[in-house]
Formats: C-alpha cells, structure tokens, sequence
C-alpha cells in the first residue's frame, strides 16, 4: 500500500466549494430528496407527537437507527447526481437512483455498522466516536463504487483517509456547527418556555432532511480527491457505475489540475 505521508492533502476549502457548488447548482432536486427521504421519520414524530406512539427508550433507539437509515439512503442516491455534477452533466435523479438501487442494502448495511462503530466508541470514551466517524466518512460511496460489502467499505474508507483525519475532521466539525448551533439555540427556547417540543423536533428534523444533501455533496466530492490522491483507481469497478468509456488515466491530485473521471459521454450507459 502506498504511503500517504507522500501524497499531497486534501483541501478542505476545495471539497466546500465543490460540494457546496453541487448543492447550490442543484438544490431543488437534492432538497426535495432529502425532504422525501425524511417524510416517514416526519411522519414518526408527528405520531409520538401526537400520542399515538408513546415516547420511550424504544422509540428513541428506533428513531435513531431511522435516522442513520435515512442518511445512507440520501448519501448513496446523491453521490452519483453529484459526481454527474462535478463533470459538468446535468444531475439526474432518475439515473442517480438507478445507480445507487442495487447497492441499497450493502449500503444501509454499511450506515449502520458506521453509526453502531461511532456509538459504540462514543460510550467508551469521545475520541473514539469521534476518530471512527471521521475514518469511515467515504464509506458509503465506497460501497457503491467500489461494491464492497459493510465491513470491506468500513476498512477501505480507513485506507482511503488515513493521513487525512484533521481535514476530515474539519468538515465533519463544520457540518455539526450547521446541525448543533440551531439546535441548540432551540432547546433553550423549549427549556424556556418559547418553543414547544413539537416545534422543536419537528424543525429539527427538517433541518436534517436539509443538511443531509450538503453532507453527501461533501462526501462524494471527498471520496473523489481522496480516491486520486490514493492513486489506487479500479476502472472495472466505475465503469461499471458509470459507464465502460470512462476514463481513469488522468494524472494530477486533488490540488492540482487533472482531468475529471466522470466526464465521458455515457450515452450507452446503463444509468443513463
């Protein structure tokens, strides 16, 4: 395996302004399917909400594992739209859905395992949580590109990012400040009286239905210049995502200037 001590690192103000760019170029439809994907868990709430599923331990570990459900779903459908983005092709739901369907359990068998690992190392002591989180971040994108199952995925995004921890960490710091800073400016207002907590979960979760998208720009675009960076492109397995003209043989990190990967015209493309 290659050292990553001599590869160049990954720009954390390059992967945002990609993967923001992504979202910005495409933000009514990666929002519509952040929002439908979080439809049932809305759903979920307005119930316990209005008492016809009682508030418990059960239905808190359910509406947790629900949630890591829902963002594998969102991570893996928009990892290909985003890719189709970042080689300057219109963003195909249609196409990205396709793309991503036979992968949907290999896939949300790689989410959670990710979320069990990062609770599980989070109980024992932070760091771990926190350091598992930031290692398995490409996980996803792995298991639909490369077709790894859940463990095999979990391992290659640790090859993949090793090296890269502080910058992954910072997009990973950057993204709870999106999530937490509202949330908790909304709990004091619950604690105080100012906000219901009907209000409060149900905004919460819409927060989340809209984040969700931004976060799987970011982790396609990161996988992407990771991937480069690693110099360890497997043709076989992205052609067959996305299509057998695709070319893999430009040179060039993810600072430099190389030519894009997903930029081969995929008109006899299963996907398109």
């Amino acid at each position: 395996m290659e050292n990553t001590d001599t590869l160049p690192t990954l720009s954390v103000s390059r992967i945002l302004a990609r993967g923001l760019s992504i979202y910005g170029r495409n933000f009514l439809m990666f929002t519509i399917v952040g929002i439908v994907a979080y439809a049932p868990m809305i759903g979920f709430f307005a119930l316990v909400l209005e008492g016809v599923i009682e508030y418990s331990t059960t239905m808190i570990v359910f509406s947790s594992v629900g949630i890591i459900v829902l963002e594998s779903i969102v991570t893996l459908v928009l990892c290909r739209a985003a890719w189709d983005a970042l080689s300057g092709r219109e963003a195909s739901f249609a196409r990205s859905f396709r793309a991503a369907r036979p992968r949907l359990l290999a896939g949300l068998g790689t989410g959670l395992l990710v979320g069990v690992a990062v609770v599980a190392g989070t109980l024992f002591f932070v760091v771990p949580g926190i350091m598992v989180l930031v290692l398995t971040w490409v996980a996803l994108p792995v298991c639909l590109v490369e077709k790894k199952g859940p463990m095999a995925s979990f391992n290659r995004s640790r090859e993949l990012l090793r090296g890269y921890g502080w910058q992954i960490f910072g997009l990973v710091f950057i993204l709870a400040l999106g999530d937490q800073f509202p949330d908790k400016i909304m709990e004091a207002m619950v604690n105080e009286g100012q906000l219901s907590l009907g209000t409060y979960l149900l905004v919460t979760l819409g927060l989340s239905a809209f984040l969700a998208p931004i976060r799987a720009s970011l982790i396609a675009v990161a996988y992407d210049d990771a991937r480069e960076l690693y110099k360890d492109r497997d043709i076989e397995a992205l052609a067959s995502v996305f299509g057998d003209d695709v070319d893999l043989k430009g040179e060039g990190g993810a600072s430099g200037v190389r030519p894009d990967p997903y930029n081969a015209d995929d008109s006899d493309s299963e996907y398109r």
